[in-house]
């Protein structure tokens, strides 16, 4: 019974361990779509008088995610910022530093998973 209960527990802690690294990645995933929503108000392509501009602001920036950790699978950065239409010579230094910091924080907690 004793080690059933020690089984109990090391699955209940390595689940809570689970738990915080998914948690810890969601996190890092949040902060990466907040840097592209940012982006995306930027844009000047979208009119922001439409009556649904937050949603196209949302889409575009849902678009930009996905499409950028699709591309840095196989390049780098800044060859997939330019792959997704957003050019890094116009990002300004304090962007692509911060999107450099939140890559490196997706993934080390990527790799936890």
């Amino acid at each position: 019974m004793k080690k059933l209960f020690e089984s109990w527990k090391k699955n209940i802690n390595d689940s809570k361990v689970i738990n915080l690294n998914r948690y810890a990645f969601n996190q890092a995933s949040e902060q990466l779509y907040n840097w592209f929503e940012e982006i995306a108000y930027h844009d000047l392509s979208l009119d922001a008088t439409l009556e649904n501009y937050d949603e196209l602001v949302q889409e575009r920036a849902e678009y930009f995610k996905y499409a950028f950790l699709g591309a840095i699978e196989a390049i780098s950065i800044e060859s997939a910022l330019e792959t997704i239409g957003i050019p890094v010579k116009f990002l300004g230094t304090d962007m692509f530093n911060e999107l450099l910091t939140i890559m490196k924080t997706y993934s080390e907690r990527k790799s936890l998973l």
